[in-house]
């Protein structure tokens, strides 16, 4: 799958409208041919027959496949353009585009909301609207035209979507489309077939499948080493509006006054920005924190001038391992956006506070997009060798101290979460895990745990924030990292109030999403970023 990103070939291997015009069409000249041979042709012309047979066989396929909206899209559209050829009526494909809108929505009125929605019927529309009539008649001469076209002007949606660029997607496409549509598609279906039927035969087809699905992934890999690295952080929105318009006003048709300057307007998104949090733009001294809104769960950033931790990874959504998919998780959903986003290149080290899976759920997604990082836990890992956690260690870097605590009171995994302080010139940092009051007491009595900011223990559990705990901690600011609506009432309103008694300036990531705090100045993403504008 992330071959399959990075080329821009995932929507060949995932059921597509293209899947569905193949065995529409399929059927449609299985059927045209036996019937030609009957002695009913006259009757019924075979341009009928082979219609109705094509569209049922698209909703066959569209039910088959589980209604998505790609299939949805492309089982209105030959339906209503069939039902032109069995009325004797012709449509016009803009007039077949937007039925075909009023379908989907009809069928699915939230499908607005999913990504696919606007990828499908935009590059739908590209074709209707932007192809040149020259290029409906070319056949295979007009694929690599609008392989280009499509990745053009799909771009800025693809990137500001999904902060990706897929640098090798011309050429893996026109290497897999034809290697996908026109041969690993038919035989997997074959094999299907043949596997309830004839399974030998199935087994043999399986066989030729094999080497011809190794091909593609090789051919893809190499693609994928020899062009750039595809995750490339998406600029602003103006820049990405900019490039849309700079895209449609050079590749408009020929006539249109001045096409060349379109390319200056795609200038500004195409200009290299640093992020947020590129290395170097801290001072020495200086700590930059970022607590992530990753619902239920916990992560966190902390980075000084030259080095970035990662703190937990967010928690892993599935259900059951038979719903196993690599972006049920809130590693690959939010973290490691986030990271591209803010310009982290690269982790000095991810500190996980405890097995459980609300904290360390996305490590496995962030170890793929930065592998290599060392790992420190709380508690083993099941899978993935980590160093424990040692009370007391401590190591400098770029002027700010860290210091990782665990507590040896108490047998709860919560309890044996490792608790890291984290020191700068301007102000200090305590991110403590699930701790509950055992494990408070401990550390209390052994170490100094002041700090500017409190990262709230076990997300505003009742069982934490005790009020000893925060009279030695005697935070400014308090972050509690808590899912809206989640089913453990946190944070617990017995211990909001114990902050609100001390005067604590509260965040919860609920409400705020992520909070940012460096040298004692602190921001939340949803302070000025609309529409949240109004949550103030």
């Amino acid at each position: 799958w992330t071959v399959l990103l990075a080329t821009g070939t995932n929507h060949l291997l995932a059921i597509s409208g293209l899947h569905v015009g193949m065995v529409a069409g399929f059927f449609a000249g299985i059927a045209a041919f036996f019937w030609r041979r009957t002695r009913w042709c006259a009757r019924h012309p075979t341009r009928q027959v082979a219609a109705w047979v094509a569209v049922a066989a698209a909703w066959g396929y569209a039910l088959l496949a589980g209604m998505s909206v790609p299939t949805e899209r492309t089982a209105l559209m030959m339906t209503i353009v069939l039902a032109g050829v069995l009325l004797g009526r012709p449509w016009r494909l803009l007039d077949l585009w937007l039925i075909a809108v009023v379908g989907v929505l009809l069928l699915q009125p939230f499908a607005p909301l999913s990504a696919g929605f606007w990828l499908s019927f935009g590059a739908v529309l590209i074709l209707i609207t932007l192809v040149p009539p020259r290029l409906h008649w070319r056949g295979m001469g007009a694929v690599l035209p609008l392989q280009v076209l499509l990745t053009l002007l799909l771009l800025p949606v693809v990137w500001g979507m999904f902060d990706r660029v897929a640098f090798a997607s011309v050429p893996a496409n026109l290497f897999a489309v034809p290697l996908i549509t026109f041969v690993l598609t038919p035989l997997s279906l074959l094999i299907m077939l043949l596997s309830a039927v004839w399974p030998w035969a199935a087994a043999g087809l399986l066989a030729v499948m094999e080497p011809l699905s190794a091909l593609l992934f090789t051919g893809l890999s190499l693609l994928m080493g020899a062009l750039p690295d595809s995750q490339v952080v998406a600029p602003s929105l103006g820049a990405l509006l900019l490039l849309m318009i700079g895209l449609l006003w050079f590749l408009a048709p020929r006539g249109w006054p001045a096409r060349p300057l379109g390319l200056l307007l795609c200038l500004p998104a195409l200009w290299p920005t640093a992020g947020a949090l590129a290395p170097g733009t801290l001072e020495s001294g200086s700590v930059s924190l970022w607590v992530f809104d990753v619902g239920q769960g916990a992560a966190a950033l902390v980075q000084t001038r030259h080095h970035a931790l990662l703190v937990d990874t967010g928690a892993d959504w599935r259900r059951t391992p038979e719903l196993a998919a690599s972006e049920q998780n809130a590693g690959s959903r939010v973290v490691v956006p986030a990271l591209r986003s803010l310009g982290v290149q690269r982790l000095d080290r991810i500190l996980i506070s405890h097995a459980a899976r609300d904290h360390a759920g996305g490590l496995a997604a962030v170890l793929t997009a930065f592998p290599g990082t060392p790992i420190q836990s709380g508690q083993p890992l099941s899978v993935l060798t980590a160093q424990p956690c040692v009370d007391g260690a401590q190591w400098s870097w770029d002027g700010v101290m860290f210091q990782t605590l665990q507590a040896e009171a108490g047998n709860a995994a919560n309890n044996r979460s490792c608790v890291l302080r984290v020191v700068g010139a301007r102000g200090s940092v305590l991110l403590t895990g699930d701790i509950e009051a055992p494990a408070e007491r401990d550390l209390l009595a052994r170490h100094a745990l002041a700090s500017s900011v409190l990262v709230v223990p076990h997300h505003g559990s009742k069982t934490s924030s005790r009020p000893e705990f925060l009279a030695a901690v005697s935070p400014a600011v308090a972050v509690a990292s808590v899912g809206a609506f989640n089913a453990f009432g946190h944070p617990a309103p017995p211990v909001r109030a114990r902050y609100a008694a001390r005067a604590v300036d509260w965040y919860q990531t609920d409400l705020s999403g992520a909070v940012h705090w460096q040298d004692g100045v602190v921001s939340t993403a949803r302070q000025s970023a609309w529409p949240f504008v109004w949550r103030r």
